[in-house]
């Protein structure tokens, strides 16, 4: 679950439950919000962990309609791993991974194995975004 927050709306996948109500993401493109340079968009990641981001719209430039092209142009530091108790999880996690003394600190290495959380590339975040975009267009093709 994620939700995207613009202008006081929110944007996502809508809830069989009808519980959340969201504008339908699915059907929304960047380009039909008319944002401007500066906006920020709120984004809810994992409802049970929480991770709260806030994207700056750096520069908008015209292209071609079906032409959509997210961009990473900067970034710091990798993504946490998959449920791992959002923002203080993870903080006990390298906790407990860097001292030999915790008592997590075992399990803490077992389960990060070789991960690198000061680890960020560009090329790589535009790779999965190139991709999910592909994937995306497939999909709407279908």
């Amino acid at each position: 679950m994620h939700q995207f927050e613009v202008a006081g709306r929110v944007y996502g996948i809508p809830d069989p439950d009808g519980m959340l109500e969201f504008i339908d993401d699915r059907k929304i493109r960047l380009c039909d919000l008319n944002l401007t340079r500066r906006t920020r968009i709120g984004y809810t990641y994992d409802f049970g962990d929480e991770w709260v981001h806030t994207l700056k719209l750096e520069e908008v430039s015209q292209g071609d309609s079906d032409d959509i092209r997210p961009l990473c142009i900067a970034g710091e530091r990798s993504g946490p791993p998959e449920d791992v108790g959002g923002a203080f999880g993870y903080e006990e996690l390298l906790e407990a991974r860097s001292d030999p003394n915790n008592e997590q600190h075992q399990d803490a290495k077992e389960w990060l194995g070789d991960f690198d959380p000061e680890y960020f590339s560009v090329e790589v975040a535009n790779t999965r975004l190139r991709k999910k975009v592909r994937r995306s267009k497939v999909a709407k093709r279908a």
